[in-house]
């Protein structure tokens, strides 16, 4: 059986931190659901939920060690929140959730963290719906993530 690519795992990763969110002293929001698919904002159930997608990659090149490649990805969080009086406020403190539980994987030093995965994981360029579901109480953000990982063909 072949390994899974560490481009899998580190989206499994950023799952398994997003679901770890939890309201407090740290966090604005408890995450409602961390999905692995797309949903319509009409079949939310609760917010915020988030989606993990792996966005465009550049080639790999070569590290300069036999067999050991440098790959560049993007990984997408997207997220659906709804609230009727401000849905971007809402938007924005939750894509600041996603940021930094995301940027606290990628500095620890622990196994089969962020940090240990890859290279570097930096928050990289958001979008958000603009406000055209508003007058529904929705907002859509998507955070981008850059992430540089080593490794032979068979790894990546």
């Amino acid at each position: 059986m072949p390994t899974e690519p560490l481009i899998q795992k580190i989206r499994d990763r950023i799952i398994t931190v997003l679901k770890a969110i939890t309201a407090g002293d740290d966090y604005f929001y408890t995450p409602f659901k961390v999905e692995e698919k797309f949903i319509s904002h009409e079949q939310l159930k609760g917010d915020p939920t988030y989606f993990v997608f792996i966005g465009d990659a550049e080639p790999p090149e070569f590290a300069g060690v036999p067999d050991d490649y440098d790959q560049t990805f993007f990984v997408l969080v997207g997220g659906w929140v709804k609230d009727m009086s401000d849905p971007t406020k809402k938007a924005i403190r939750a894509m600041r959730d996603v940021t930094r539980a995301i940027d606290e994987d990628s500095k620890s030093a622990s196994a089969n963290t962020l940090g240990t995965m890859a290279h570097q994981v930096i928050p990289d360029s958001w979008d958000t719906t603009k406000g055209n579901f508003s007058i529904l109480g929705f907002e859509w953000f998507e955070r981008r993530f850059k992430v540089l990982v080593s490794g032979t063909f068979d790894e990546l």
